[in-house]
């Protein structure tokens, strides 16, 4: 049996493997991918079908295919799209290796978190999988664990290992893993590196079944970027991007640096990326692959972001002008178009808006919003939201997220995110909200004030949950 038969692998809808992200750094370059709502989309790994699942309910004019070698989890997958009611989804169990030439082409193919963990020969196998099945203008995506931060995260694995290694039990094991990593930082020296380093990673440890598939796992092979792009060209597969665009660019450097960067890298794009792995110790990367053939130049095309919508998580602040992330981060503006359009976004988050309808088509604005998207200030979608920003008569939650809020505490949200669902008072609310109740017999089923629906509501509303 295989061993994510026998230690489930928590999985979660994760935003940065949507259609609709790679089709946005697609476009952004100059493809022409397929679009979201009418795409063939195929995840190898898919475990229990958590991160596609969520996908297929938005989008019921695409169809889904999810492969996983282990049994269990793939019928767990299979229980949720019964219970859920979708059409359009169908997970199997198959080797990642050898898939069907019936599976046909796919418009985006998704494999996040296999490559640096399985033997060699399966890493062929996945991306030569990837070049048969993908289409013309198909989009890959192809996580994996990057050097050099792989290096430190070595380091912390091995005493792991070396502890571990004559444990059976996978419960024991995560246990004394974890236990002999907060052991060895009470006995480093405070302030040293090597306390540093050890405290940076038990911070950033998955836990549980994760620790254990993860930094327990036998296999553990990060790799360069230079040496993940070199091995997707001998399986005619070329470089797309990065699922976050920002991780390309050089914007966060001053202009000295910048430059300095340009002139080592001379002009190779892979190159100036692997500087700045080494710069900011990168240990995890999202790539975007495509046939060898259709590989962009690496020039963005600007006037592609007039079919986005937009949207921000900034917020202003008391500073005219000011707006600042959830992390801390600011910008300044004194140009009064752009602030009020800003202010506009910020008021309607988790909702977008069309970039036209920001910009008005004035090229200024245009590459304005397209350096904060650079910065990571501003999103891009392909689509509009498939959730309200305003709760109506009969409020309707994700069927979706009502299904797993009864599995565990994390549900998938219409924004492609995972919210989590910390109470039984939160869970019968988000339970109740099948589309038959108003306000008003929510108010009284739950016995409490309409106030109080109002206010449950509008969080909901906040993390994309409700249709309606």
């Amino acid at each position: 049996m295989n061993s994510y038969d026998n230690v489930p692998y928590p999985t979660f809808v994760q935003e940065q493997t949507h259609p609709d992200r790679m089709h946005v750094i697609a476009s952004l370059f100059g493809m022409t991918p397929g679009p979201v709502d009418a795409a063939r989309v195929l995840e190898i790994g898919c475990g229990d079908g958590n991160n596609i699942i969520p996908v297929a309910y938005c989008h019921s004019g695409s169809t889904f295919v999810g492969v996983d070698i282990a049994e269990q989890p793939i019928e767990r997958g299979r229980d949720a799209i019964r219970n859920i009611g979708l059409k359009n989804v169908q997970l199997e169990v198959r080797d990642l290796t050898r898939l069907d030439r019936e599976f046909g082409q796919f418009d985006y193919i998704i494999s996040h978190g296999i490559y640096a963990w399985v033997p060699e020969a399966v890493r062929d196998g996945l991306l030569q999988a990837i070049r048969e099945h993908l289409a013309p203008q198909g989009i890959a995506f192809v996580s994996y664990n990057a050097l050099p931060g792989g290096h430190t995260r070595r380091v912390v694995r091995d005493l792991m290992l070396f502890h571990t290694r004559s444990i059976d039990d996978p419960d024991e094991k995560i246990r004394a893993a974890e236990a002999i990593i907060d052991f060895a930082i009470d006995c480093t020296p405070r302030d040293d590196y090597y306390d540093k380093l050890l405290e940076r990673r038990r911070k950033t440890m998955p836990e549980g079944t994760a620790l254990f598939h993860d930094d327990l796992n036998e296999i553990y092979e990060p790799v360069y970027v230079e040496q993940f792009v070199a091995h997707a060209a001998t399986h005619k597969l070329g470089y797309v991007g990065e699922a976050d665009f920002f991780e390309m660019t050089d914007a966060m450097y001053p202009e000295n640096v910048r430059r300095k960067l340009n002139e080592l890298s001379g002009g190779d794009r892979i190159r100036k990326e692997q500087y700045m792995d080494f710069l900011s110790g990168r240990g995890f990367r999202q790539t975007l692959l495509c046939r060898k053939e259709a590989a962009p130049d690496g020039s963005v095309k600007i006037e592609s972001i007039r079919s986005f919508y937009v949207s921000t998580t900034m917020a202003p602040t008391e500073s005219e002008g000011e707006f600042t992330t959830k992390s801390g981060r600011k910008i300044k503006t004194n140009h009064p178009v752009i602030v009020e359009r800003l202010k506009k976004l910020c008021d309607l988050w988790p909702g977008s808006l069309p970039v036209q309808e920001v910009t008005g088509g004035d090229p200024l604005l245009e590459n304005y919003l397209f350096q904060l998207y650079s910065a990571n200030f501003v999103q891009f979608h392909s689509h509009a939201p498939f959730f309200t920003t305003h709760p109506g008569e009969r409020p309707e939650a994700s069927a979706v997220a009502r299904y797993q809020a009864i599995q565990g505490e994390f549900v998938a949200t219409l924004a492609q995110h995972a919210a989590q669902i910390d109470s039984d008072a939160a869970r019968k609310f988000l339970l109740k909200l099948d589309g038959t109740r108003t306000r008003q017999e929510l108010a009284e089923e739950m016995e409490k004030p309409l106030e109080i629906i109002e206010e449950n509501l509008n969080r909901l509303v906040k993390v994309g949950l409700l249709l309606r």
